[in-house]
C-alpha cells in the first residue's frame, strides 16, 4: 500500500510471508523523528494529572456498557461522550444506530493533518465469584512483577488504554496547547457483540466526510511484552461472525415441539442431539474449527428436572482470515448445513466483520515505529493479530484508510477474571500510566509531520 493505504506492494508479499521488521530497520529512508515543543515540562504535567487520569480510567469502569446483556446501553453511550467533551472536543454527539448508539466527536485544532481514533466502550460479560478483586471496584492493588495495576472489568479491553489517550489530551489542555493535529473520534458500544451497527455511525455522511480527511485511525492499545518491553505492532486483525445455531423439535419435524418428560426418549427423537451432530459436521476431529462458545439446552438450574428438551442452541464465534468476507462465510455455513441434511437448524447471526490489513509502509505504521524508536522500545510488525476488531469499517470502502492497534505500557486479562491495567511499573521493561500517555502525544506530533 502506498501512504495512504490504497495498494499492497512486493514488502507487503514479504511480511505476509512471516518476515518480522524491527523497527529500526523499517523506517523510510530520510525519517526523522518528531520532537514534541518542550516535552519535559508536558511531562511533568501528565505526571502532575496521573491521579486524576488514574481516577478517570476507574469511574469509567465503574460505569460498564454491556452489550450482550442490554445493561447501560444509552447511558454508556452519554458516558463516552462526557468524556470526549471533557477531554476538549469542540463537538461531541450521540449517533443512534439499530442497536447501541455510537459517539462521534472532532476537535479542529487548525493543524494540516487529520487523526482519526477508534474507541469502543462496551466490555464482557463477568463472574464476580471468579474475580479476586470485584470487576467493577476497580481497585489499585499490587501486582507481583508489575507493580500497582487498576484490576477490573474493562481495565486492559480498552479503558486504561483510552484513558491514557484521553490523559494525553487533557495534559494538552492544562499545559495550554492544542493537539498538533485534528481529531477525529467514533466510539460504539457493541464491538463485543461483533459491532452489528457501527457501520451505521460511520456511514453517517458527517462522519464519512470528517474521517475522509485523516491520515489513517488507530485503536488504543496497551501491548509491551513483560519479559522483553518490546511490542508487536499488528498490521491487521481476523474478522469475525457472532452466530447462533439453533435446533428445534418444531423446525425439525421430528422430536418434541416443547420440553417433555424424558422417559419419552424411547419413543421420541431429541432436538439437542440434532444440534450436537450438526455442529460435529463443522470441526475437524481435533475440534479446532471453528469455536464453540457454548451449548444451552433445557433445564441447566441445580438438581435434576428429568426434561427432553424441545430446543438446543449452540453459540459460535468464526474468525475469519484474508480472502474471506463474512457475507460470504455465513452463506458457505448455511450451505454446508442444507448439503449435509440441516437445513432445519436457524444460523441466528448477531454480528460480524471482514479480515482487515493496513500496508507497514503507510504513514501512521511509521509514526507507531518512530515513537517506539524515540521510546528504545524494538518494535516488530506482524501481518495480524489473532484477534478481531472492526478495521474492516476503515480500511474497506469508501473510507480506504490505514487502521491500526498501538500504544505502550501493559495490561492483561481482558475476557478473564483479574483484567488489569498497570498503572506504576516495578518493571523497568514496561511503561505505566505516564509513560504511555506520553507515547500518544509522541505519536500525534510524529502524525502531525
Amino acid at each position: 500500500m502506498d501512504g495512504q493505504g490504497h495498494a499492497a506492494g512486493p514488502s507487503r508479499r514479504a511480511l505476509m510471508r512471516g518476515v518480522a521488521v524491527l523497527a529500526p530497520l523499517a523506517m523510510a529512508p530520510g525519517a526523522a523523528d518528531a520532537a514534541i515543543p518542550a516535552r519535559r515540562a508536558l511531562q511533568r504535567v501528565v505526571e502532575r494529572q496521573k491521579d486524576e487520569s488514574v481516577a478517570r480510567i476507574q469511574d469509567w469502569i465503574r460505569h460498564p456498557t454491556i452489550a450482550a446483556e442490554g445493561l447501560n446501553i444509552q447511558e454508556g453511550a452519554q458516558y463516552m461522550q462526557r468524556l470526549a467533551a471533557e477531554a476538549g472536543f469542540q463537538n461531541a454527539a450521540i449517533v443512534q444506530t439499530e442497536g447501541s448508539p455510537g459517539v462521534f466527536a472532532t476537535w479542529d485544532a487548525g493543524a494540516p493533518k487529520t487523526l482519526g481514533v477508534y474507541f469502543m466502550y462496551d466490555v464482557k460479560q463477568f463472574d464476580p465469584a471468579e474475580w479476586t478483586s470485584p470487576p467493577l471496584e476497580a481497585r489499585l492493588v499490587e501486582k507481583a512483577g508489575f507493580g500497582n495495576v487498576i484490576m477490573g472489568r474493562g481495565a486492559v479491553n480498552q479503558k486504561g488504554p483510552e484513558g491514557a489517550f484521553l490523559a494525553a489530551l487533557h495534559a494538552l489542555r492544562a499545559a495550554g496547547r492544542t493537539p498538533p493535529v485534528n481529531l477525529v473520534l467514533v466510539a460504539e458500544g457493541e464491538e463485543e457483540i461483533g459491532s452489528p451497527n457501527f457501520r451505521q455511525v460511520v456511514e453517517r455522511p458527517e462522519v464519512t466526510a470528517a474521517l475522509q480527511r485523516a491520515e489513517g485511525v488507530f485503536i488504543p492499545s496497551a501491548s509491551q511484552d513483560p519479559a522483553t518491553g518490546g511490542v508487536t505492532l499488528v498490521l491487521g486483525a481476523k474478522g469475525i461472525i457472532e452466530c447462533e445455531l439453533v435446533s428445534s423439535g418444531a423446525r425439525w419435524g421430528r422430536g418434541p415441539s416443547h420440553d417433555i418428560h424424558s422417559s419419552n426418549k424411547a419413543m421420541v427423537d431429541s432436538p439437542v442431539w440434532r444440534l450436537v451432530s450438526a455442529l460435529r459436521t463443522l470441526v475437524t476431529e481435533d475440534g479446532n474449527t471453528p469455536a464453540i462458545e457454548g451449548l444451552v439446552a433445557g433445564y441447566t438450574g441445580p438438581g435434576g428436572k428429568t426434561i427432553l428438551p424441545g430446543r438446543a442452541a449452540a453459540k459460535l464465534d468464526l474468525r475469519l482470515v484474508p480472502n474471506q468476507t463474512r457475507a460470504e462465510a455465513e452463506a458457505k455455513l448455511n450451505a454446508h448445513l442444507r448439503e449435509l441434511g440441516f437445513a432445519d437448524i436457524e444460523v441466528n447471526v448477531t454480528g460480524g466483520y471482514d479480515p482487515t490489513e493496513t500496508s507497514e509502509t503507510s504513514r501512521i505504521v511509521r509514526a507507531e515505529l518512530a515513537v517506539c524508536r524515540r521510546a528504545r522500545v524494538e518494535a516488530t510488525l506482524s501481518p495480524r493479530s489473532a484477534g478481531s476488531w472492526p478495521g474492516c469499517v476503515f480500511t474497506g470502502a469508501p473510507l480506504s484508510l490505514p487502521a491500526v492497534q498501538f500504544g505502550l505500557g501493559h495490561g492483561g486479562g481482558a475476557h478473564a477474571p483479574d483484567e488489569y491495567f498497570v498503572i506504576d511499573s516495578t518493571n523497568p521493561r514496561v511503561m505505566g500510566l505516564a509513560g504511555a500517555t506520553m507515547a500518544y502525544l509522541d505519536f500525534m506530533y510524529e502524525m502531525a509531520m
